[in-house]
């Protein structure tokens, strides 16, 4: 199951006690089950590796 806090969409601030879904700008949760505008957040990992490839 893929959830919010995996979400390009998903935000957290320090200053907030709610987390912020971008995509529809209400207050989510991390462990919420994704809606239907899920984009999997690219990790570093990736991104190093897309920049070396190229």
């Amino acid at each position: 199951m893929e959830t919010c806090g995996k979400c390009r969409h998903f935000s957290r601030t320090k200053m907030s006690t709610k987390d912020l879904c971008g995509a529809w700008e209400m207050p989510t949760t991390a462990k919420r089950e994704a809606c239907g505008f899920y984009i999997p957040k690219v990790t570093s990992k990736e991104k190093r590796a897309d920049t070396i490839a190229n």
